[in-house]
């Protein structure tokens, strides 16, 4: 279901937000070009009691309006796929030999598998500086359908064991690039000095990371996250109170791209941010704080818009705001019918309240689809339709496990 919403707003307002969105930055801009970026917007708050110490955020681009975050716990191996309403659609668990030990970061890269994107979970935090080595979990991000609740499962992750050149430092900023390449921002002990460890990393060695420089401009304040765009064309590092983003020409390394002066960006109070990243079209950003039912902050982008067709981004899920001084896309997963399933996915807009609906907002069982699925079981005739609206555990598979998942489903319906 195709939904193309293009509003227009007052010029004053637009012109407020673009004054706010770039004050103080002008001799930033002089050195180098900023995208510019509105104030940030409060979408949802996180609605689960156990989200309590958000430390990493990522965003899904091959699950719609998707966001992964974690604990900054020891032993807590979980990850959670939040949607933009703020609440959890499912919990996976890496299956790892020993527990983490001071999970910091998130993000989403490439991986051994081409084609497959990943979870990279950064077992990276050190706050005394004494750990020999670091790691960073590696597993296929499952596909996660937003109108999906209450999966769980465990999934196997690769252990990525690193260790620094000169000697442990206490981080909190994991980066991923467009090629594989692992990036490390230390907030201790040398603050925003930046290492890597290029594509493929070993899972049975230990890796020795690089030091390739140092962020530029940020002096003695500790980073406490950090992302790469997908298309590798930015870099977004953040602090406590300050949220800095670095744009990269092609060719530039992520190093020399960081050693430029950086453009500060937008940022809102909130209680201990640690965690950022990438919208994944385009370079507007999401924030969220550690803490107990934290707000998740959207910061748009603002772009140059002469019409109305110019500024039409081609997602469904985007809401296009165009005047003459601007063009900002925000995220809208709005659920008219409270089926769990945004309305601008939704191919049943109307669904009967309280019904089981399935992945498209359809209900789960209409069509004699049961029956469907159970005659196609029986003589092993799945087809790629009934994969996709079945699979529940996102192994590629219709089976027991995701008929015990949807039978659990329709019973907490």
């Amino acid at each position: 279901m195709q939904h193309r919403r293009i509003r227009t707003v007052s010029l004053g307002l637009l012109q407020a937000w673009a004054l706010l969105s770039t004050r103080g930055l002008a001799s930033a801009r002089a050195q180098e070009p900023c995208p510019e970026h509105l104030p940030g917007l409060t979408i949802a708050t996180i609605q689960s009691g156990d989200i309590t110490e958000a430390s990493g955020l990522a965003a899904s681009r091959n699950s719609p309006g998707i966001l992964w975050t974690h604990n900054d716990n020891y032993n807590d191996q979980r990850l959670f796929a939040i949607g933009q309403d703020g609440i959890v659609r499912a919990t996976w668990t890496l299956e790892i030999p020993s527990p983490v030990i001071d999970p910091e970061d998130l993000d989403i890269g490439p991986g051994p598998v081409a084609g497959v994107d990943y979870l990279y979970f950064g077992d990276i935090g050190d706050n005394n500086s004494q750990r020999a080595s670091i790691r960073v979990l590696r597993a296929p991000e499952p596909i996660v359908a937003y109108g999906q609740l209450g999966v769980s499962g465990s999934i196997p992750a690769d252990v990525i064991t690193l260790t620094y050149p000169d000697g442990p430092r206490d981080a909190e900023s994991l980066l991923v690039d467009a090629n594989g390449d692992l990036y490390i921002v230390a907030k201790k002990v040398t603050p925003g000095r930046v290492y890597r460890c290029p594509f493929p990393q070993s899972t049975t060695q230990v890796n020795l990371l690089q030091e390739v420089g140092q962020l530029n401009g940020w002096n003695t304040t500790p980073p406490t996250g950090g992302s790469i765009s997908f298309d590798g064309s930015a870099i977004i590092i953040r602090g406590y109170y300050r949220i800095s983003m670095w744009t990269r020409a092609r060719g530039d390394s992520i190093a020399a791209a960081l050693a430029r002066p950086p453009c500060d960006r937008p940022i809102v109070w909130e209680q201990q941010g640690e965690a950022v990243c990438f919208f994944p079209q385009g370079l507007g950003y999401f924030t969220v704080s550690e803490g107990s039912a934290q707000p998740i902050h959207y910061f748009p982008r603002l772009l140059t818009c002469t019409s109305n067709e110019q500024c039409d981004d081609g997602d469904p899920c985007t809401i296009d705001i165009c005047d003459n001084i601007g063009c900002a896309h925000l995220p809208d997963f709005n659920d008219a019918d409270g089926d769990t399933i945004p309305d601008c996915l939704d191919l049943c807009p109307d669904s009967p309240a309280g019904q089981p609906v399935d992945e498209f907002g359809c209900p789960m069982f209409s069509g004699n689809r049961i029956g469907q699925l159970i005659s196609a079981l029986l003589a092993d005739e799945l087809d790629h339709d009934l994969i996709e609206r079945f699979d529940r555990n996102a192994d590629g598979l219709v089976n027991a496990i995701d008929m015990a998942i949807i039978i659990r489903e329709l019973l907490n319906n």
